[in-house]
């Protein structure tokens, strides 16, 4: 077998990732399903024009964090930029070497950019990511959103090493920085995000319309912790279980995690419309 055979065959550490997402899914939609047997209806969405809506500001939140990584990496090229930002984003699914970093640093070697300095540009978008999130979670808190006991310094402990980590790589390679564009476009890709989100959960909600602050400050707390578990391919099982789990005192058990496991199909379906959105305007362009 060639080497590039042998880099592209799935390891057994990749199998075993997916295997602990499947099961940790497994169990949600179960007790999802047990929960429901108990209920007098079946937790399906009560009005689908906000889940219809949300998907507006979720694709547009999908194109601004592409192009807060544009910014970052300074490339010229958005059209092909963009391209391999939204492949890397799909490729955290792939149960094989290929990752999502690994993806986006091929592409940007490819562009003439070094490996050493790609790589430190994914980090660098990593750390940008979970900053904005942890620290519009935070803020959210001011608006009248509470937490859970512990995850209040957790999320500002998260935010604290994310600023960090640039700095710290910034001595070493003065190219890796957080351009201002590249900061609101990040904190703009999360904030349509969390709307988003919270116009997807008023299709089960009844409840009065001030909780869906918690509902845009759930989801980015679930988000960070999908991006922190990184045994498990995008988070998979990990950030529904978190969601479900900050969703119970407003929608119940039963509704938090079939609103959880329908994230996971809103999400995937929202990448795949702003990738497709993307590929309209470059060709429009």
């Amino acid at each position: 077998m060639t080497r590039t055979g042998a880099l592209n065959r799935p390891r057994v550490s990749d199998w075993l990732r997916w295997s602990i997402g499947v099961l940790i899914l497994a169990g949600l939609a179960w007790q999802a399903v047990h929960l429901a047997q108990t209920m007098p209806s079946a937790p399906w969405p009560r009005n689908p024009l906000p889940v219809a809506l949300s998907v507006v500001p979720a694709v547009l939140a999908f194109l601004a964090f592409a192009w807060s990584w544009i910014e970052l990496a300074a490339r010229d090229d958005w059209r092909s930029a963009g391209r391999l930002w939204f492949a890397s984003l799909l490729a955290r699914y792939v149960p094989g070497a290929v990752w999502q970093g690994a993806v986006r640093v091929a592409g940007a070697r490819a562009a003439g950019t070094r490996v050493g300095r790609a790589v430190a540009q994914f980090a660098s978008e990593q750390s940008l990511a979970c900053a904005s999130a942890a620290l519009l979670a935070l803020l959210l808190i001011g608006a009248g959103a509470s937490l859970p006991d512990g995850l209040v310094p957790a999320l500002a402990a998260t935010a604290i090493l994310a600023i960090a980590a640039p700095l710290l790589l910034s001595r070493r390679m003065p190219s890796v920085r957080w351009p201002s564009r590249a900061i609101l476009a990040m904190a703009t890709g999360h904030g349509l995000l969390a709307a988003g989100f919270a116009l997807f959960v008023l299709g089960w909600h009844e409840g009065p319309l001030a909780d869906a602050l918690a509902f845009a400050q759930a989801l980015l707390v679930a988000g960070l912790a999908g991006v922190l578990a990184v045994f498990v391919p995008a988070g998979l099982g990990v950030r529904e279980g978190v969601l479900a789990w900050l969703l119970a005192p407003l929608l119940g058990p039963a509704e938090a995690l079939a609103v959880a496991l329908a994230s996971r199909a809103w999400t995937t379906g929202c990448e795949l419309l702003a990738w497709a959105s993307w590929q309209w305007i470059a060709a429009r362009r």
